[in-house]
């Protein structure tokens, strides 16, 4: 049996084995391609070799979830994160004030709280709003650079500057680890709500 027999046999047992388990794609967002490298040639070459997947049962314990594909610097692999629970994005949920623990690392912040904090029972609205009116913008311009971030990854020519490319997948592991924060708290509260399923 040749080489290319055996790869033929290897996809469809992959195929006959999602089958078998009920699996479908997650709907993802983000990078179409999830892997990079290059041909013999040198030339760059972008294939979709990593996907969410899940069955049934999986989808009926997480109805609204969904898969991010996450730019990687550090593996010719992209990561596919797995959103199990994505907040509603409806008008209820922006009334109320959520502090970020991804600020307590920004400049800027401090300041803000000093002159807010006065007389704390009376000035904790103020104090709220002045927060939620700097987290605005700072979110506002933290998506607009990660977006930026990610376009620069995903476009680098092959002829870029290796010290440029270095200094935008530093700041890009800089915005992971910001995400990571965030992520982390959407969890803890999803299990203080939701609690233990296992």
């Amino acid at each position: 049996m040749g080489f290319r027999n055996l790869v033929v046999v290897g996809l469809l047992g992959l195929y006959y084995a999602i089958s078998d388990a009920g699996l479908v794609d997650l709907d993802t967002s983000g990078p179409f391609f999830t892997w990079e490298g290059t041909n013999p040639n040198g030339d760059r070459v972008q294939e979709k070799l990593d996907r969410a997947m899940a069955n049934s049962d999986f989808a009926s314990l997480f109805p609204n979830a969904n898969a991010i594909v996450l730019v990687t610097p550090v593996s010719d692999h992209y990561a596919i994160f797995s959103d199990l629970c994505p907040l509603a994005n409806d008008s209820s949920a922006q009334r109320f004030f959520r502090f970020d623990n991804s600020w307590l690392g920004e400049e800027g912040l401090e300041a803000v709280v000093r002159e807010g904090w006065r007389d704390f029972m009376q000035k904790r609205d103020d104090l709220i709003s002045d927060v939620k009116s700097w987290g605005r913008k700072r979110n506002r311009f933290f998506w607009k650079r990660r977006n930026f971030v990610v376009r620069q990854l995903e476009n680098h020519s092959d002829n870029a500057n290796v010290a440029e490319i270095a200094k935008i997948k530093d700041e890009w592991n800089q915005i992971l680890l910001t995400e990571d924060t965030r992520r982390k708290k959407q969890a803890k509260l999803f299990w203080y709500k939701h609690g233990d399923k296992n």
